[in-house]
């Protein structure tokens, strides 16, 4: 079983998995936010994941390809980043940075089975990836730095997925932009059980408040001007805040124009910032 990295300022303390790289836990005062699908030891209902960074696109893609460079790349819903390991590389006090490289090789699909539509490999463009956990004194700050390490120019889809409890009863669940109430947890699971979106989608936002009762979490980017709110039901008990660089397409064809997406020369880096503020 993995030993998990604790990490802890003043009240706040943070759990991570080293291996997977995802923050499995997020505390104030003993009060538990995060939904902790991707401890090994996780046999709940739910997500089997705590947080991912959605890259090089932010849901699914086309009979799982896409085209950049005259090259066609096999992808599934959230890309390929998610379905490989990160490295630390850094951990002083309430800060751990972690790396994950990866090179162009295929990488077998777990989504794949013997006679379905989808690919046995996932493939893309050769990146570096580097996720930065600092723990502040009423929550967190995300950092993630993407370079590419292509010789080509590289478009591509960003965001942060992270998963939380809903902390009290499903029916006093709210989500606010600054004072105003944007919709309801209740509303949210049922939006999230409707295809082909099967979530809320919200343009031009970046900051999103929840709250149960007493408790809640914020989560804001000056860095993303978009957000989906997503929940798979009533007795998982847990819901995402997922900050984006652009909504999914859910008709359109990924990289058709590239000017229209995240792009990076090569050796080129970009960060991002999203911040986790315990209520």
């Amino acid at each position: 079983m993995t030993e998990l990295i604790r990490l802890q300022k003043g009240d706040v303390h943070a759990r991570v998995n080293p291996v997977n790289g995802q923050l499995v836990g997020l505390s104030l005062e003993g009060t538990e936010y995060l939904h902790d699908g991707r401890v090994d030891s996780y046999d709940g209902k739910g997500w089997k994941n705590s947080e991912i960074v959605p890259y090089p696109i932010f849901g699914p893609a086309q009979n799982q390809k896409v085209i950049v460079g005259g090259r066609t790349f096999n992808l599934e819903q959230h890309g390929i980043s998610r379905y490989l390991g990160f490295k630390v590389i850094r951990r002083e006090g309430g800060l751990i940075s972690l790396m994950q490289i990866y090179d162009g090789r295929k990488v077998i699909n777990p989504k794949h089975k013997q006679g379905n539509e989808h690919p046995e490999n996932l493939t893309w463009l050769p990146y570096q990836l580097e996720k930065n956990f600092e723990l502040t004194e009423d929550g967190l700050v995300c950092k993630l730095t993407i370079t590419n390490k292509s010789n080509i120019e590289m478009p591509y889809m960003i965001g942060w997925h992270p998963a939380f409890r809903t902390i009290g009863e499903i029916e006093e669940g709210l989500f606010f932009d600054s004072n105003r109430i944007i919709a309801s947890l209740e509303g949210v699971i049922n939006i999230s059980s409707i295809p082909p979106e099967e979530a809320l989608t919200i343009e031009g936002i970046n900051s999103v408040e929840y709250r149960n009762k007493e408790r809640g979490v914020r989560v804001s980017s000056e860095d993303f001007g978009n957000v989906m709110l997503w929940s798979p039901g009533r007795e998982e008990g847990m819901f995402c805040i997922e900050h984006t660089s652009q909504l999914p397409l859910t008709k359109g064809v990924h990289f058709k124009k590239p000017e229209n997406f995240e792009r990076l020369n090569p050796d080129e880096t970009k960060t991002y910032e999203i911040k986790i503020t315990l209520l």
